[in-house]
């Protein structure tokens, strides 16, 4: 007898030291009571050791009362001996939390009871719906920078400087890439610009990135299709992550017809000059 009696001593020494330091709440509920409570369920409703708390439901807000009961008497019943479900429990000082509930039918000291745990998951749940409402903010923005691109006549392009890839619109495809699928980065874009505009245009970039600036405004010369240069005019928009830039956004027109046109009008406007003087 005193052996099963110091075996039992031991067994809930192992119990009381693996319980009371556990980082998740543990309970015991028997007769509609709690009738044990570790410390960290304590500090997860806000109760001291001296304000111990016997009757559950008055942890629990009113509309989610009846869910524990029903999930109690059918763990206690056998009809379920494990459940898991979340409830909102309601803090000492009158918050709300955010629980996630486990609990075991069993029979402890002769007597029906109900074993679980208690994990407070107000944090992760708000840090659930922030990130799904960041997801549906990412989404509707990336509808509209899509629905842009497509509205738009300017080639749009989106250029990535970690991986040297350069996506674009329609728009950006037509003018920029000779065949479909055809792989497109800075280098390539270097290679086509007229041999007069290659060191303005790095000259410029490289001094956006060394002056951190945020905007680049250019008109350079870029040989098209038909290997004829195209007069275009971009303007650009460098992201910065801790001084680097990672990232240029920009928005390119064909100006080669304004210029043509310009052009031909100071052309009659001098001859006109000319024969008048």
């Amino acid at each position: 007898r005193k052996k099963v009696e110091l075996e039992l001593l031991e067994a809930e020494s192992k119990f009381r030291s693996l319980v009371e330091k556990s980082m998740v709440g543990v309970y015991i509920i028997q007769k509609n009571k709690i009738t044990y409570s570790n410390p960290r369920q304590q500090q997860i409703f806000g109760y001291g050791e001296e304000e111990y708390v016997s009757d559950f439901l008055h942890l629990i807000v009113e509309e989610d009362r009846q869910k524990v009961l029903v999930n109690i008497q059918d763990s206690l019943q056998g009809n379920m001996r494990s459940n898991r479900y979340s409830v909102k429990g309601r803090h000492k000082e009158g918050h709300i939390i955010d629980l996630d509930v486990f609990g075991t039918g069993t029979m402890f000291q002769g007597e029906p009871a109900v074993i679980g745990t208690l994990v407070d998951i107000t944090e992760s749940r708000k840090l659930l719906v922030q990130t799904q409402q960041s997801e549906e903010a990412l989404k509707i923005s990336n509808e509209r920078f899509e629905l842009v691109t497509k509205a738009t006549n300017e080639a749009i392009m989106d250029w990535n400087i970690e991986k040297n890839i350069i996506w674009g619109n329609e728009s950006y495809q037509k003018l920029f890439i000779e065949e479909e699928n055809a792989p497109f980065d800075f280098n390539i874009f270097l290679s086509k610009l007229h041999p007069d505009d290659v060191a303005n245009v790095k000259e410029l970039f490289m001094r956006a990135v060394a002056e951190n600036e945020s905007s680049i405004e250019a008109v350079f010369r870029f040989k098209n299709l038909h290997t004829n240069y195209l007069i275009l005019e971009v303007n650009a928009y460098l992201l910065f992550n801790e001084g680097r830039v990672y990232r240029v956004l920009g928005a390119i027109r064909d100006i080669t017809e304004e210029r043509n046109y310009q052009e031909r009008i100071e052309l009659a406007k001098s001859l006109s000059d000319n024969i008048i003087n």
